[in-house]
């Protein structure tokens, strides 16, 4: 009979410690606070050789200082005598740890009880000893199943007169045990820069620019006053770990390490990072480009075990992205639970996807999927941001408002079954719209876009969806377009 023991750690609430923040730098703090958490539960027993089935854990999440927060918020490990006592207690003494830290942060020495109590009601720290299963290989998801009927327990805390973790959250310090512990220096760091600052990030001639003036920034063209915020998850992620494991944490890693200096590249700032979970924002004005070039760092990274995959039959994992694109002034917690819900949609909608929304800061919104199983149609809406971006909005504005007018008779055009009708009603269509001489100079662009929405409507069952698709894109390429104090 197996008698080994293993050991499944759950923290959290995430999502209410995140709701905790108001800006950039406190989206940070929250971020990092609990990646430290799960640093201090478990380095003990990774020091002493456990071996940890999820997930794979490597020195260099401990050296690498880059401010990025990269401990999860779940650990299964092969246990031995005395662990789940000795993790009890090492949960209390991290607790009294950060009460006193967090006291000395907010400089308020006689509160260090109460935070330590508010600390204890507030986190929730599940730790689960298993004993009985089925085998090791399914280890993995048996434990995750049991932690997640743990964490249905979770309640709101109870009412106190302070929430420190908010205050320490958005605190003005630069300098404490937090910072020195990401940054691997107690100095004065400015930990994050803001919105604004990030959605300008490509800005020509930025420096010369006081971008926190509302009357500077208000000069600016609108792709510069654009934020994307986004959440992605793996696809298939699981499965690969529960058949091979450790190969599959190692990707996950080296995936994790390396996407940093890419969305640091692009002028965006990354918040979290940890396996193939990954929360950042950048301007939106790059952000699918960005996206194409995480996805590649991804697949790059999968090449050393796809053989392994083909093996025992399982799918290549993939990415999911959900996209949120705001005006800078936009509400940052609401852009990123918009994130979240949009990365749900697209693991619903098949996986492999982005499912995107922009809200523009009249109100307006439109949303939408790029289905990444399609690649060339992705490269080819890659190939009409750049095309469009350089055509005037009022064209651009036009266009998307025939599209949305007319989308019942575009999609009875693009269901006509023959392809040579199809395309020729199609073209009618675009001559008798736009047959004017404010678009004959569009006529070659035009054509492009046709060609797109005929491929589009190939792969779409619902033939309005794809018309709704293309708007939303065009809606989305407008940004680059639009003048000086248009919004």
């Amino acid at each position: 009979m197996n008698t080994t023991q293993y050991i499944g750690i759950t923290l959290g609430p995430i999502s209410r410690i995140m709701s905790y923040t108001r800006s950039t730098k406190s989206l940070w703090r929250a971020s990092y606070f609990m990646s430290y958490l799960a640093k201090k539960l478990i380095e003990d027993f990774y020091k002493a050789g456990r071996i940890f089935k999820k997930p794979f854990l490597s020195e260099t999440m401990w050296t690498t200082q880059d401010g990025v927060g990269r401990f999860p918020d779940q650990y299964i490990f092969q246990a031995k005598k005395g662990d789940f006592e000795a993790l009890l207690e090492k949960r209390e003494k991290i607790l009294d740890a950060l009460s006193g830290q967090i006291t000395q942060s907010l400089a308020c020495p006689g509160d260090k009880s109460k935070i330590f109590n508010y600390l204890k009601d507030t986190l929730k720290i599940y730790i689960l000893e298993l004993n009985k299963y089925k085998s090791e290989e399914s280890i993995v998801d048996e434990c995750q199943q049991a932690l997640s009927v743990m964490e249905c327990r979770d309640n709101y805390p109870r009412l106190r007169e302070r929430n420190y973790l908010a205050e320490y959250f958005e605190s003005e310090t630069r300098s404490d045990w937090l910072v020195k512990d990401a940054f691997g220096k107690d100095g004065n760091v400015r930990l994050f820069q803001t919105i604004i600052e990030c959605s300008t990030a490509k800005l020509p001639g930025k420096e010369k620019i006081n971008v926190f003036k509302d009357e500077n920034v208000a000069k600016l063209p609108a792709k510069y006053k654009y934020i994307a915020f986004v959440s992605s998850d793996g696809d298939h992620v699981g499965n690969a770990m529960g058949e091979i494991g450790e190969p599959m944490s190692k990707v996950l890693l080296d995936y994790s390490l390396g996407l940093t200096s890419i969305v640091n590249r692009y002028g965006g700032e990354v918040i979290y990072s940890g396996g193939d979970d990954l929360l950042f924002f950048a301007p939106a004005n790059i952000i699918f480009e960005l996206i194409k070039e995480i996805d590649k760092s991804f697949n790059d990274c999968l090449t050393e075990i796809e053989t392994d995959l083909k093996k025992i039959g399982l799918p290549k994992p993939t990415l999911s992205f959900g996209i949120s694109i705001s005006y800078y002034k936009h509400p940052m917690s609401e852009s990123i639970a918009l994130a979240e819900s949009q990365l749900k949609d697209a693991k619903k909608s098949g996986r492999n996807r982005i499912a995107w929304n922009l809200c523009k800061h009249s109100g307006q919104s439109v949303q939408s999927v790029f289905d990444k199983n399609q690649a060339g149609l992705f490269e080819d809406a890659l190939g009409l941001i750049k095309l469009y971006g350089q055509e005037s909005d009022v064209f651009l504005h036009s266009l998307a408002h025939y599209l949305l007018l007319h989308k019942s008779i575009l999609a009875h055009i693009l269901s006509e079954k023959d392809d040579v009708l199809r395309k020729d009603e199609f073209a009618n269509y675009l001559n008798s719209t736009f047959e004017d001489e404010a678009h004959a100079c569009h006529a070659s662009n035009l054509d492009k876009l046709r060609a797109f929405l005929l491929d589009l409507a190939s792969v779409e069952e619902d033939k309005k969806m794809a018309v709704m698709k293309l708007h939303a894109l065009l809606r989305y390429i407008e940004l680059f377009t639009l003048k000086p104090n248009k919004k």
